[in-house]
């Protein structure tokens, strides 16, 4: 358990009202979940968001790991007998890892040292002497002479002070205060220095990199004044110990910051590009396009269920476009095909262009799009994709998989490893363990905002929607293929290992559109029924009525429905949720129109205005694809006709814009954009 005192550094640190984390705190002591607390739970932690959540629960884990290695510390220290009451009293008071680290480094067991040698052979108390800097009147021969001892591989004077000062050089830079003033010192003056390895320059994708092959930022070392008898120590202590411990703590603080950055970068994008607008359930057929090994098409219906399959080649070398127009004609009138989505990756342009010319030429009413197929390939060879189409060659499953990402981006990316679908940057250089963290944050947070039809959904989708996880998800989609569809939310209870506490945590994000309870298909927690079920009283109406009558539901009065159990905040979530029920907080779905005139670098000339697709958003500024197989950068400072602070601010991932060409390098496959005209 988390004491008050801690409950408070916490809320100080997030600038947040004691109340409202303790509050939160005990939520999440039990076992409850962030979304359903920020949804369900608001009268307790007077409507604290999925962010603030977020970093309260942060807070509780970083104070539970420093708490976890406090008392390692105290048990090592006590165990070695080195455990005074000033030192605990600095172990219990300390706030941070850093801190905690350096009081420990001195008495912290370590592999030999040059100082461990030298106290092994008794020249402890010499270094004791030298760091009082009490010679009592005697000459330096006189106090070293004793020490010396052949046979100890200490055969003179000069060996025996090196040793001494070896041990006294290993003590300083233990000294926590030092190594703080240093390291503080180190990231307001300090310098780092990049450059390119021999040979690297000419390798492939080295071009990108240029402008850090020789590139540094600010470092000022200052030295420390301490005893002239002692200045050579004092060199050793910071050349050799301090500054290698120094510029490593730096480069592992700035490791830190730059992992962050990319990290919150990478969870950003990925939120747009799974919240991005859903095409919708209409029947789609999706395009997996390649040269030499053909098109590979796939026709799923409004659900997804898949359909049929074919092999196209209108492109080069076979260049069939007749054949694959006759095929791809037949497709759309069988099945009645809506959509069309085209992948794109190899060929994805000039596949673009023979399809529309299939579209104009029969006058189809169909709306074709390009989807990102980054990460479908994976997807493809994936257990989950094995085990859905086990008799479908891994390429028809990446056709299926594109048209899907149509019909709904959120159900579809799921199944795939976000670190593998393009939205971030370096990502497998970063600290994997949060990277991990971040991106499964966020696929939660954005399953639980839309909600999942509990009768269509994967279990890969199942398994983000709060309280379920894999196992369950599992256990949810077995029930389904077993007994057929849930007709109540509260069917839920009769799945294998589903308790009441997963029922409780995961209810109202699933959805049962037509089932025989009018608010399963809504956010209305089942837990609130009664409360809907009071209001369509007062209205002297039924709920099968009420909900989704916006003309009805603006009748009530929130304040005569507000009881101890259910607040202000539910009451009136209950009413907007009457009023439209399920409501899917994505935007409308907009499809790309790329210039048909241009299909790779070659063709792009300056001053050329493009409409594309913003496909990356970074802390400089954003990458949008105008389809020429190369993204063009869209620097910070051409986002806006105003200064922008953060990219974030003005564009999201899956954004349609608008941008004029201003360079384009084609040998270093370069594209800079500009949205300023």
């Amino acid at each position: 358990m988390i004491n008050q005192s801690t409950i408070s550094i916490i809320a100080a640190e997030l600038n947040l009202p004691t109340g409202q984390v303790n509050s939160a705190v005990s939520l999440l002591q039990e076992g409850n979940t962030i979304p359903f607390i920020a949804r369900y739970r608001k009268e307790a932690t007077k409507a604290l968001n999925e962010i603030q959540l977020r970093q309260i629960e942060d807070a509780v884990e970083r104070v539970n790991t420093l708490a976890a290695r406090r008392s390692t510390v105290l048990k090592s220290m006590e165990e070695q007998g080195v455990l005074t009451g000033d030192l605990k009293d600095s172990i219990l008071n300390c706030q941070d890892l850093r801190t905690l680290e350096a009081i420990y480094l001195p008495f912290k067991p370590k592999r030999r040292t040059r100082a461990t040698i030298a106290r092994e052979r008794g020249l402890q108390p010499l270094a004791d002497l030298l760091t009082a800097q009490q010679r009592q009147g005697q000459t330096k021969k006189l106090i070293l002479q004793p020490y010396v001892d052949p046979s100890n591989d200490l055969p003179d004077t000069n060996a025996v002070l090196a040793g001494a000062l070896d041990i006294v050089a290993e003590q300083w830079s233990e000294e926590a205060e030092i190594r703080k003033w240093l390291f503080d010192k180190a990231l307001k003056f300090g310098k780092v220095y990049s450059k390119v390895k021999r040979g690297k320059k000419t390798a492939d994708g080295a071009a990108k990199f240029e402008q850090y092959f020789d590139r540094q930022e600010s470092i000022a070392r200052r030295k420390f004044e301490f005893f002239h008898d002692l200045l050579t120590c004092v060199e050793d202590c910071f050349d050799r110990l301090l500054m290698s411990a120094t510029e490593s703590a730096v480069l592992q603080q700035l490791k830190e910051n730059a992992d962050a950055g990319a990290i919150d970068v990478f969870g950003q994008n990925l939120e747009k590009l799974l919240m991005a607008a859903p095409a919708g359930p209409k029947v789609t057929l999706g395009i997996d396009p390649g040269f030499r090994t053909g098109c590979k098409v796939a026709v799923v219906d409004g659900t997804g269920k898949f359909l049929k399959s074919a092999t196209i080649y209108p492109t080069a070398p076979k260049n069939d476009t007749d054949g694959a127009g006759k095929v791809l004609l037949k497709l759309i009138k069988d099945h009645g095909v809506e959509l069309i989505a085209i992948g794109n990756g190899t060929a994805s342009r000039e596949t673009d262009a023979f399809v529309g010319k299939v579209i104009k030429q029969h006058e189809l009413n169909i709306t074709k799009a390009m989807v990102s197929e980054a990460g479908a390939s994976i997807y493809s060879a994936s257990d989950i994709a094995v085990k859905e189409f086990p008799d479908l060659d891994i390429t028809i499953r990446g056709a299926i998989s594109i048209a899907r990402r149509l019909q709904d981006p959120l159900a579809e990316l799921v199944k795939s490893d976000p670190k593998s679908i393009g939205v971030g940057q370096y990502q497998h250089d970063v600290n994997q363990p949060k990277l991990k963290k971040c991106l499964d944050r966020v696929v939660e947070s954005c399953v639980n905002q839309v909600g999942v039809d509990l009768n269509m959904a994967s279990a890969p989708l199942l398994s983000y929607v709060a309280g379920i996880g894999p196992k369950l998800a599992e256990n949810i989609v077995l029930h389904r293929d077993s007994n057929g569809k849930f007709s109540k939310r509260k069917d839920l209870l009769a799945v294998a290992k589903l308790g009441k506490k997963a029922f409780e945590q995961a209810a109202g994000f699933l959805r049962i559109p037509a089932g025989s309870e009018p608010l399963d298909n809504s956010a209305v927690h089942p837990e609130c029924y009664s409360v809907a079920q009071t209001m369509a009283k007062q209205l002297k109406s039924d709920l099968k009525t009420l909900v989704g009558n916006p003309t009805l539901s603006s009748k009530l009065n929130p304040a005569d429905f507000v009881t101890q159990q259910f607040g202000e905040p539910t009451v009136k979530d209950i009413i907007a949720e009457l009023a439209k029920p399920g409501r899917d907080p994505r935007s409308e779905f907009k499809a790309v129109k790329f210039n048909d005139q241009v299909n790779s670098v070659s063709d792009l000339k300056t001053g050329m205005v493009l409409e594309g697709v913003i496909t990356n958003v970074t802390h400089f500024g954003a990458f949008v694809d105008i389809g020429v197989h190369q993204d063009a950068l869209i620097h910070i400072s051409q986002l806006a006709d105003q200064f922008v602070k953060d990219p974030n601010e003005v564009v999201a991932v899956g954004d349609v814009v608008k941008v004029k060409i201003l360079e384009v390098d084609q040998g270093g496959k370069r594209i800079g954009a500009t949205r300023k005209f």
